[in-house]
């Protein structure tokens, strides 16, 4: 008999740890069309213009923004809370991946707030796309807005990312589903994306790693301004 419980739970136990990932990764997603639909949301009450994305790095995202402070440092959901956004959604556990098990800085007992940074193209203080009308190249439907940032990477709401041809990772997307990360865009629907190469954040403007990394960058590369008049930095 314990043979076969063992048999069985050989079987059993990677199937249920698959079902607990893609369910994982179904929330994951649902917590990113529940922001976007926010975000259009404040579109429409603003006379059409975006959800303001002004941060400082380390510094955290500012007073005023879509998000304010750092997920990495930030001690409890008041930060989340005071963004612009959090009136339409009103759930601070919106703003984080289930499956991100990262803690606070100097506080591994406490688990962060939020695993999820806007498009650095939008509504940034002093570039283009200020308004939602202005998203033409790429149009909504490709035009990124939140994405599942990695851990050690994330801290304000911004997500950094050089357009093409640059061929660095300013900030780094999370693979945290099985090589997968998780994308929200401008007309409102959600998708996954299957990353090529894992990803690891080891510094801002990394070089990316061989073939296979570059490649992922610049399918996220698609989803930006092909060309700006400022330079996005982190």
């Amino acid at each position: 008999m314990l043979a076969v419980i063992a048999i069985l739970a050989a079987i059993l136990l990677p199937v249920l740890s698959g079902a607990k990932t893609k369910a994982q990764h179904v929330v994951c997603l649902n917590n990113l069309k529940q922001l976007t639909l926010a975000w259009l949301l404040y579109v429409d009450d603003h006379e059409d213009y975006l959800p303001p994305n002004d941060a400082g790095g380390h510094e955290g995202s500012y007073p005023g923004s879509w998000v304010v402070g750092n997920a990495q440092t930030d001690l409890s959901t008041t930060n989340i809370e005071q963004g612009v956004l959090f009136d339409c959604v009103n759930n601070a556990e919106v703003y984080r991946c289930p499956a991100d098990k990262s803690s606070v800085t100097d506080h591994p007992s406490l688990r962060r707030y939020r695993s999820y940074s806007m498009n650095g193209y939008l509504a940034r203080p002093g570039h283009d796309l200020q308004r939602y009308s202005e998203i033409r190249v790429p149009g909504p439907e490709s035009m990124f807005v939140f994405i599942d940032e990695d851990h050690e990477s994330i801290e304000d709401g911004i997500f950094g990312l050089w357009q093409a041809p640059g061929t660095g990772w300013i900030n780094m997307p999370a693979d945290r589903h099985r090589r997968m990360g998780s994308l929200s865009f401008a007309d409102g629907h959600v998708s996954k994306i299957r990353w090529r190469w894992p990803k690891k954040f080891l510094f801002v403007d990394q070089e990316a790693e061989n073939p296979e990394d570059l490649a992922d960058l610049r399918s996220l590369q698609a989803f930006v301004p092909a060309e700006a008049p400022a330079v996005l930095e982190e």
